[in-house]
Protein backbone atom coordinates (compact mmCIF):
# COMPACT_ATOMS: atom_id res chain seq x y z
CA UNK A 1 0.00 0.00 0.00
CA UNK A 2 1.68 3.21 -0.99
CA UNK A 3 0.67 6.49 1.00
CA UNK A 4 0.05 9.68 -1.16
CA UNK A 5 -0.66 11.61 2.23
CA UNK A 6 -4.01 12.35 1.09
CA UNK A 7 -7.20 12.46 3.56
CA UNK A 8 -8.48 9.26 1.62
CA UNK A 9 -5.85 7.12 2.39
CA UNK A 10 -5.23 8.02 6.04
CA UNK A 11 -9.13 7.69 6.03
CA UNK A 12 -8.99 4.03 5.12
CA UNK A 13 -6.25 3.11 6.82
CA UNK A 14 -7.94 4.25 10.13
CA UNK A 15 -11.42 2.68 8.93
CA UNK A 16 -8.95 -0.89 8.84
CA UNK A 17 -7.66 -0.58 12.16
CA UNK A 18 -10.74 0.14 13.93
CA UNK A 19 -12.89 -2.77 11.72
CA UNK A 20 -9.94 -5.02 13.43
CA UNK A 21 -8.73 -5.90 9.80
CA UNK A 22 -5.64 -8.62 10.33
CA UNK A 23 -3.11 -10.21 7.91
CA UNK A 24 -0.62 -12.63 9.24
CA UNK A 25 2.85 -11.95 7.91
CA UNK A 26 4.68 -15.22 6.75
CA UNK A 27 6.36 -15.43 3.84
CA UNK A 28 9.60 -15.95 4.71
CA UNK A 29 9.85 -19.62 4.53
CA UNK A 30 13.15 -19.89 6.90
CA UNK A 31 11.99 -22.45 9.60
CA UNK A 32 10.31 -20.23 11.80
CA UNK A 33 7.96 -21.61 14.27
CA UNK A 34 4.51 -20.80 12.81
CA UNK A 35 3.53 -20.94 16.14
CA UNK A 36 4.66 -17.96 17.39
CA UNK A 37 4.22 -15.77 14.20
CA UNK A 38 2.17 -12.49 15.63
CA UNK A 39 -0.56 -11.13 13.56
CA UNK A 40 -0.02 -7.87 12.09
CA UNK A 41 -2.89 -5.79 11.25
CA UNK A 42 -2.42 -2.95 9.22
CA UNK A 43 0.67 -2.49 7.21
CA UNK A 44 1.80 0.82 4.91
CA UNK A 45 4.84 0.17 2.64
CA UNK A 46 6.09 2.51 -0.51
CA UNK A 47 9.06 3.72 -2.13
CA UNK A 48 8.32 7.67 -0.85
CA UNK A 49 8.62 9.00 2.41
CA UNK A 50 9.41 12.57 3.96
CA UNK A 51 11.94 11.05 6.46
CA UNK A 52 14.90 10.64 4.64
CA UNK A 53 17.52 9.28 6.98
CA UNK A 54 17.59 5.21 7.68
CA UNK A 55 16.16 4.35 11.03
CA UNK A 56 13.44 1.84 12.80
CA UNK A 57 11.27 3.25 15.56
CA UNK A 58 9.00 1.45 17.86
CA UNK A 59 6.03 3.81 18.54
CA UNK A 60 3.60 2.91 21.53
CA UNK A 61 2.23 6.59 22.21
CA UNK A 62 -0.30 8.60 20.39
CA UNK A 63 1.93 11.58 20.82
CA UNK A 64 5.08 9.43 19.17
CA UNK A 65 2.93 8.21 16.43
CA UNK A 66 1.44 11.45 15.11
CA UNK A 67 5.14 13.16 15.19
CA UNK A 68 6.44 10.31 13.07
CA UNK A 69 3.26 10.20 10.54
CA UNK A 70 3.60 14.00 9.94
CA UNK A 71 7.36 13.49 9.06
CA UNK A 72 6.97 10.56 7.15
CA UNK A 73 4.18 12.67 5.05
CA UNK A 74 6.70 15.94 4.83
CA UNK A 75 4.46 17.68 7.10
CA UNK A 76 6.15 20.84 10.06
CA UNK A 77 4.06 18.96 13.43
CA UNK A 78 3.18 22.62 13.80
CA UNK A 79 0.58 22.36 10.88
CA UNK A 80 -1.69 19.56 12.07
CA UNK A 81 -5.15 20.02 12.76
CA UNK A 82 -6.20 18.10 15.54
CA UNK A 83 -9.71 19.33 15.18
CA UNK A 84 -10.23 18.12 11.91
CA UNK A 85 -7.76 15.79 11.62
CA UNK A 86 -5.82 17.50 8.65
CA UNK A 87 -3.34 16.43 7.05
CA UNK A 88 -5.07 12.99 8.13
CA UNK A 89 -3.55 10.44 11.07
CA UNK A 90 -4.97 6.92 11.24
CA UNK A 91 -6.15 6.03 14.27
CA UNK A 92 -4.13 3.71 16.32
CA UNK A 93 -5.38 1.83 19.99
CA UNK A 94 -1.89 1.69 21.76
CA UNK A 95 -3.75 -0.36 24.95
CA UNK A 96 -3.75 -3.11 22.18
CA UNK A 97 -1.20 -2.26 19.59
CA UNK A 98 2.15 -0.87 18.76
CA UNK A 99 3.59 0.18 15.64
CA UNK A 100 7.35 -0.45 13.93
CA UNK A 101 8.31 1.80 11.49
CA UNK A 102 11.35 1.41 9.32
CA UNK A 103 12.75 3.93 7.20
CA UNK A 104 15.62 2.96 4.49
CA UNK A 105 16.75 6.56 3.46
CA UNK A 106 17.98 7.41 0.52
CA UNK A 107 17.94 4.42 -1.97
CA UNK A 108 17.66 3.78 -5.44
CA UNK A 109 14.95 1.61 -7.39
CA UNK A 110 13.38 0.18 -4.83
CA UNK A 111 9.57 -0.07 -4.24
CA UNK A 112 9.20 -0.47 -0.54
CA UNK A 113 10.22 -2.54 2.60
CA UNK A 114 8.24 -5.77 2.56
CA UNK A 115 7.73 -7.56 6.20
CA UNK A 116 8.41 -11.16 5.78
CA UNK A 117 7.50 -12.43 9.45
CA UNK A 118 7.02 -11.48 12.72
CA UNK A 119 7.33 -13.79 15.16
CA UNK A 120 7.50 -14.01 19.14
CA UNK A 121 9.39 -16.17 21.50
CA UNK A 122 10.75 -16.66 24.66
CA UNK A 123 14.06 -13.91 24.57
CA UNK A 124 11.17 -11.21 22.72
CA UNK A 125 9.81 -10.43 19.25
CA UNK A 126 11.76 -10.37 15.94
CA UNK A 127 10.34 -8.81 12.98
CA UNK A 128 12.40 -9.35 9.79
CA UNK A 129 11.92 -7.41 6.77
CA UNK A 130 13.09 -7.57 2.82
CA UNK A 131 14.30 -4.48 0.12
CA UNK A 132 12.06 -4.79 -2.30
CA UNK A 133 14.59 -3.83 -5.08
CA UNK A 134 13.66 -3.92 -9.24
CA UNK A 135 15.90 -3.54 -12.53
CA UNK A 136 15.96 -0.14 -14.02
CA UNK A 137 17.90 1.08 -16.39
CA UNK A 138 17.89 5.07 -15.16
CA UNK A 139 18.85 5.97 -11.61
CA UNK A 140 15.05 5.96 -9.40
CA UNK A 141 16.17 7.90 -6.12
CA UNK A 142 13.73 6.92 -3.81
CA UNK A 143 13.12 7.18 0.37
CA UNK A 144 10.95 3.38 1.21
CA UNK A 145 9.46 2.65 4.23
CA UNK A 146 7.48 0.04 6.15
CA UNK A 147 5.02 0.86 9.01
CA UNK A 148 3.47 -2.21 10.78
CA UNK A 149 1.02 -2.56 13.29
CA UNK A 150 1.05 -5.39 15.36
CA UNK A 151 -0.16 -6.36 18.88
CA UNK A 152 1.45 -4.49 21.91
CA UNK A 153 4.39 -5.99 23.39
CA UNK A 154 7.01 -4.74 26.31
CA UNK A 155 9.34 -7.75 25.53
CA UNK A 156 12.49 -7.33 23.49
CA UNK A 157 11.95 -6.44 20.05
CA UNK A 158 14.39 -7.13 17.02
CA UNK A 159 14.63 -5.50 13.55
CA UNK A 160 16.40 -7.70 10.90
CA UNK A 161 17.04 -7.16 7.22
CA UNK A 162 17.12 -10.02 4.87
CA UNK A 163 20.42 -10.34 2.97
CA UNK A 164 21.64 -12.87 0.57
CA UNK A 165 20.71 -16.53 0.66
CA UNK A 166 23.01 -18.82 2.21
CA UNK A 167 24.64 -22.04 0.50
CA UNK A 168 21.57 -24.03 1.55
CA UNK A 169 19.28 -21.58 0.10
CA UNK A 170 17.84 -19.76 3.33
CA UNK A 171 18.02 -16.03 3.68
CA UNK A 172 20.93 -14.67 5.86
CA UNK A 173 19.68 -11.88 8.68
CA UNK A 174 21.20 -8.67 9.27
CA UNK A 175 20.30 -6.64 12.79
CA UNK A 176 19.10 -3.50 12.06
CA UNK A 177 18.36 -3.12 15.77
CA UNK A 178 16.93 -4.42 19.06
CA UNK A 179 14.74 -2.53 21.28
CA UNK A 180 15.39 -3.09 24.82
CA UNK A 181 12.28 -4.35 26.84
CA UNK A 182 9.83 -1.23 27.98
CA UNK A 183 9.63 -0.44 31.76
CA UNK A 184 6.92 -1.58 33.35
CA UNK A 185 4.62 1.69 33.63
CA UNK A 186 2.45 2.17 36.80
CA UNK A 187 -1.29 2.13 35.16
CA UNK A 188 -0.29 -1.06 33.35
CA UNK A 189 -0.32 -4.69 34.74
CA UNK A 190 -1.82 -8.19 34.50
CA UNK A 191 -5.36 -6.61 33.75
CA UNK A 192 -4.03 -4.09 30.94
CA UNK A 193 -2.25 -7.79 29.03
CA UNK A 194 -5.49 -9.35 29.72
CA UNK A 195 -7.26 -6.75 27.57
CA UNK A 196 -4.73 -6.57 25.05
CA UNK A 197 -4.83 -10.69 24.77
CA UNK A 198 -8.85 -10.63 24.43
CA UNK A 199 -8.51 -7.86 22.18
CA UNK A 200 -5.95 -9.48 19.87
CA UNK A 201 -7.97 -12.73 19.45
CA UNK A 202 -11.45 -10.80 18.42
CA UNK A 203 -9.47 -8.64 15.76
CA UNK A 204 -8.44 -12.21 14.25
CA UNK A 205 -11.98 -13.27 14.75
CA UNK A 206 -13.85 -10.85 12.94
CA UNK A 207 -11.05 -10.61 10.21
CA UNK A 208 -11.80 -14.05 9.35
CA UNK A 209 -7.93 -16.23 10.30
CA UNK A 210 -9.72 -17.35 13.55
CA UNK A 211 -12.93 -19.65 14.79
CA UNK A 212 -15.15 -17.33 16.82
CA UNK A 213 -14.67 -19.73 20.34
CA UNK A 214 -14.25 -19.22 23.82
CA UNK A 215 -10.47 -20.31 23.81
CA UNK A 216 -7.91 -17.91 22.89
CA UNK A 217 -4.70 -20.03 21.52
CA UNK A 218 -1.28 -19.09 22.74
CA UNK A 219 0.02 -16.57 20.11
CA UNK A 220 -2.74 -13.88 21.05
CA UNK A 221 -1.87 -14.26 25.07
CA UNK A 222 0.69 -10.86 26.17
CA UNK A 223 3.44 -11.22 27.92
CA UNK A 224 2.11 -11.25 31.74
CA UNK A 225 -0.63 -13.21 30.61
CA UNK A 226 2.38 -15.37 29.26
CA UNK A 227 4.53 -15.09 31.99
CA UNK A 228 1.50 -17.23 34.11
CA UNK A 229 2.34 -20.53 32.45
CA UNK A 230 -0.79 -21.18 31.35
CA UNK A 231 -2.13 -24.50 30.85
CA UNK A 232 -5.11 -22.58 28.57
CA UNK A 233 -6.92 -19.28 28.36
CA UNK A 234 -10.57 -18.48 27.41
CA UNK A 235 -13.61 -16.29 27.66
CA UNK A 236 -16.10 -16.30 29.83
CA UNK A 237 -19.08 -13.53 30.01
CA UNK A 238 -16.28 -11.06 27.77
CA UNK A 239 -13.90 -11.73 30.72
CA UNK A 240 -10.35 -13.45 30.48
CA UNK A 241 -9.99 -16.52 32.47
CA UNK A 242 -6.17 -17.76 32.35
CA UNK A 243 -6.03 -21.45 33.99
CA UNK A 244 -2.62 -22.01 35.54
CA UNK A 245 -4.16 -25.85 36.68
CA UNK A 246 -6.36 -27.98 35.30
CA UNK A 247 -6.85 -30.99 37.81
CA UNK A 248 -9.58 -33.35 38.65
CA UNK A 249 -11.74 -31.42 37.05
CA UNK A 250 -10.95 -28.52 39.15
CA UNK A 251 -9.62 -25.32 37.28
CA UNK A 252 -7.26 -22.66 38.93
CA UNK A 253 -5.68 -19.66 37.83
CA UNK A 254 -6.48 -16.07 37.42
CA UNK A 255 -10.02 -13.95 36.61
CA UNK A 256 -9.34 -10.57 34.68
CA UNK A 257 -12.40 -8.41 34.61
CA UNK A 258 -12.18 -6.68 31.54
CA UNK A 259 -13.58 -3.22 30.77
CA UNK A 260 -15.96 -4.31 27.89
CA UNK A 261 -17.53 -7.14 30.02
CA UNK A 262 -21.07 -6.32 32.21
CA UNK A 263 -20.66 -9.62 33.72
CA UNK A 264 -20.33 -9.22 37.57
CA UNK A 265 -18.57 -12.24 38.96
CA UNK A 266 -20.05 -14.10 41.99
CA UNK A 267 -18.92 -16.86 43.67
CA UNK A 268 -20.96 -19.64 43.28
CA UNK A 269 -22.26 -18.77 39.73
CA UNK A 270 -20.86 -21.51 36.70
CA UNK A 271 -18.95 -23.15 39.27
CA UNK A 272 -16.27 -20.29 40.07
CA UNK A 273 -15.21 -19.25 43.47
CA UNK A 274 -13.55 -15.97 43.61
CA UNK A 275 -10.34 -14.81 45.91
CA UNK A 276 -10.98 -11.95 47.33
CA UNK A 277 -14.97 -12.07 47.11
CA UNK A 278 -16.27 -8.92 44.90
CA UNK A 279 -19.37 -9.18 46.41
CA UNK A 280 -18.16 -7.73 49.77
CA UNK A 281 -21.40 -6.68 51.04
CA UNK A 282 -23.15 -3.50 50.73
CA UNK A 283 -20.56 -2.45 47.12
CA UNK A 284 -18.97 -4.41 44.27
CA UNK A 285 -15.51 -3.42 43.73
CA UNK A 286 -14.71 -4.67 40.36
CA UNK A 287 -12.85 -2.32 37.77
CA UNK A 288 -9.57 -3.47 36.73
CA UNK A 289 -10.06 -6.03 39.38
CA UNK A 290 -8.02 -9.60 38.52
CA UNK A 291 -9.51 -12.25 40.99
CA UNK A 292 -8.00 -15.88 41.36
CA UNK A 293 -10.35 -18.59 41.36
CA UNK A 294 -11.32 -22.20 41.64
CA UNK A 295 -13.64 -23.35 39.17
CA UNK A 296 -15.62 -26.83 39.42
CA UNK A 297 -16.30 -28.13 35.60
CA UNK A 298 -18.90 -30.70 35.61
Amino acid sequence: MRISGDKAMAWIATVFLLGCMASPASDAGDGDDASGALPVWVHWSGATSGITTPQALRVTAESEWREMWLRHLGVEPGRYDALHNEPALPTVDFQSSMVVALFGGEMDSVRGLKLLSATRSQDGLVLRYRVEHYNNIRPAPVTPYGIFVVPRSEARLVVQEAGPNQQDGRPSWRSIRTFAPIPERSDEGLAGDGYRTYVAFVQAVRAGTEKDDSRIPAVFWSDRVRALNPTKVYTHRFNLVVVQSDEGGIEAGKYICLPVSSYLPRNGEDGFEFTPDPDGGSSYALAGRVLDFRRIRR
